[in-house]
């Protein structure tokens, strides 16, 4: 076997590899639309660093049909590359999109790592969903006075609203209406720009309805924020649009 097929079959064993882990982290991990806003590419790049580059490379550079103790510098390299690509799987997988809790007025995207300091609330909720990602909201006071208070309060103690994992709820119809009330008007979004008008008139050609069928939610995540669209029938999410 010459050195270049032994490359091409790496190779091909990674790119194997590969192509599974994409699955995952696209349809699983960091579903539309947290795959380029939450870190799905950047996961990417990691594993495609280990798998498709690291392994294949060693054994182009390594291979040399007949030299002894090739076997053994081969086993060397295999066990090189799944441990780096173990790590970068861990590292992938501990970032993902986990929870997305709703707090005065917006959503924010949660990593498994914050959850597990916003406490045990946030755990039961993830672990309870369906399907990743799971929602939460945030349930502050009724009172207009003591709501500010508690606003007021929580940003002199550097903890923002959507960490107050002890007023942690499921996102569902007790406390959608609120979610709805407090939604972006879909007039301040067309104002923005002539291509915001043009994004929203995509989105109804993809989705249908009309514009009272639908409500706009911001939605900060780690790379890049966006508009969140729920169906208003059943707080289902659509689509999500581009914020800026």
């Amino acid at each position: 076997m010459s050195r270049f097929k032994a490359f091409l079959i790496h190779l091909g064993i990674s790119a194997a590899i590969f192509m599974a882990l994409v699955g995952m982290i696209v349809f699983v991990w960091y579903p539309q639309p947290f795959f380029a806003a939450d870190g799905g590419w950047q996961g990417i790049r990691i594993i495609a660093g280990v798998d498709l580059v690291l392994g294949p490379t060693l054994t182009l550079i390594v291979f040399k049909p007949g030299k002894k103790g090739l076997k053994f510098d081969l086993t060397l390299i295999g066990l090189a590359q799944a441990a780096a690509l173990a790590w970068g799987i861990w590292i992938v997988h501990d970032q993902r999109t986990a929870l997305v809790t709703y707090a005065d007025g917006a959503f924010y995207s949660l990593t498994p790592e914050r959850i597990a300091l916003v406490g045990d609330k946030a755990i039961e909720i993830m672990q309870s969903a369906e399907r990743p990602p799971a929602y939460a909201f945030v349930r502050l006071p009724a009172d207009p006075g003591e709501r500010l208070a508690f606003k007021k309060w929580s940003i002199f103690a550097g903890a923002p609203l959507y960490q107050h994992g002890d007023r942690y709820e499921p996102l569902g119809p007790g406390n959608l209406p609120e979610v709805f009330e407090r939604s972006l008007p879909l007039e301040s979004y067309l104002k923005r720009s002539e291509q915001h008008t043009a994004w929203w008139q995509a989105f109804l050609d993809r989705h249908g309805g009309s514009a009272a069928d639908y409500a706009l939610v911001p939605l900060y995540c780690r790379y890049a924020d966006l508009i969140l669209v729920l169906r208003r029938a059943d707080g289902g999410i659509v689509d999500s649009l581009e914020a800026f």
